[in-house]
């Protein structure tokens, strides 16, 4: 339709020239948003490298928890034996209790983030510090753990649910309440030899 009220057209004509520029200046807006959404990209893809290596060396095992194998000449200290003397599991569970505490106290407190930090490095550095530390249990003593659970499970001294947590505990809270049930298993067997 033709509008033939000189008002009414210019008011039409501005109308379609303000979404033009509008259109023009959005336009704009969203190429210069592309443009550093892309400058960020390539940023953080230069930078994933870098991160792919921290990250590969901390998840890595430290070397001295490496086990050497039959071809380097040097066999294996063996896993899972426990010394037990007259059937006194409780003085070895407690023994070993005290061990894992030990070696708890020695890992130090978990990271903390640091100033300026990104999220994804703060991630990498607790979950290296905690992938560590359970390496470090499992390579000194977990397998002696399952071994003095499963004869405490087996003498009645300790639930069978302990023993499944002492094959795998899963993070260091699980280690501790190994190393708890452990030690009270331990001490009330140990009351029970007294009394006998």
């Amino acid at each position: 339709e033709v509008i033939s009220n000189p008002k009414h057209r210019g008011n039409a004509m501005l109308t379609v020239w303000g979404l033009a520029a509008l259109g023009v200046v959005l336009s704009c807006a969203q190429q210069i948003l592309t443009y550093r959404a892309d400058q960020m990209h390539d940023k953080e893809r230069a930078d994933l490298p870098r991160q792919v290596a921290e990250y590969i060396r901390n998840t890595s095992p430290a070397p001295q928890f490496l086990v050497e194998s039959a071809a380097s000449g040097r066999p294996a200290a063996p896993t899972g034996l426990v010394a037990v003397v007259n059937g006194h599991t409780g003085t070895e569970a407690i023994s070993i209790g005290d061990q894992i505490f030990e070696f708890l106290s020695t890992q130090g407190d978990p990271p903390q983030r640091r100033l300026g930090e990104t999220e994804v490095d703060f991630l990498i550095r607790p979950n290296a510090w905690y992938k560590q530390v359970m390496d470090a249990y499992h390579a000194t003593l977990q397998a002696q753990t399952e071994t003095i659970a499963r004869m405490l499970v087996e003498s009645h001294s300790l639930p069978a649910n302990v023993l499944d947590l002492a094959r795998n505990p899963v993070n260091l809270i699980g280690v501790r309440a190994v190393a708890k049930q452990l030690e009270l298993a331990g001490k009330s067997s140990e009351k029970s030899m007294v009394r006998q």
